[in-house]
């Protein structure tokens, strides 16, 4: 109530106590209790969003070259978001297998982002076209990582295999690594 009052969107507000709070704050409450309001806002509450968020989508006023511009969206997203995570990754001497597992996964913030792009088309900053092209390309970039990662993920043999956590110049984990690093 109190960013809203201020001028500022509601949800910095529910941000705001969602960062004070810890997880631990609601220890006190019956289990029980946390229960119900998870099992509320998982069944009720996150698909109302996910539909009032769709029904802004409007994808008919895009002309030929709005598809251009959505393709474009979609290559810099991508390209981004895969390119940060690369970096990261690559300064931690990650594997070449994990560096693509790990820029896979940044694109699935599908519900980050429409929060975000909810917020502002609310404020005015985003028009209705980039905000459609932009839930596009959150839906289009979350979609593709289960596909991406299955293909990631299998051996040449055909079975699972779990995230291997390898260096790029090293065959054994991180975890063993590091700890023979800081002993010398």
């Amino acid at each position: 109530m109190a960013t809203e009052w201020l001028g500022l969107h509601f949800l910095f507000g529910a941000f705001l106590i969602g960062a004070v709070l810890s997880r631990g704050a609601g220890e006190h409450l019956p289990r029980t209790a946390t229960q119900e309001t998870r099992q509320v806002t998982l069944i009720l509450l996150l698909p109302a969003y996910f539909l009032l968020a769709g029904l802004r989508v409007d994808l008919s006023a895009l002309d030929p070259s709005g598809f251009g511009e959505l393709a474009l969206v979609l290559v810099v997203a991508i390209a981004a978001k895969t390119a940060s995570a690369f970096a990261a990754a690559r300064l931690h001497r990650l594997g070449s297998r994990d560096l693509a597992v790990l820029a896979t996964l940044m694109n699935t913030r599908g519900l980050t982002e429409l929060i975000v792009l909810t917020v502002g088309v609310e404020t005015g900053i985003l028009d209705g076209n980039l905000y459609s092209m932009m839930v596009i390309m959150a839906l289009v970039t979350t979609a593709m990582a289960g596909p991406v990662l299955s293909g990631l993920l299998r051996p040449a043999g055909g079975g699972e295999q779990p995230f291997s956590g390898e260096t790029a110049a090293h065959d054994e984990p991180l975890p063993a690594r590091h700890a023979r690093e800081e002993t010398g």
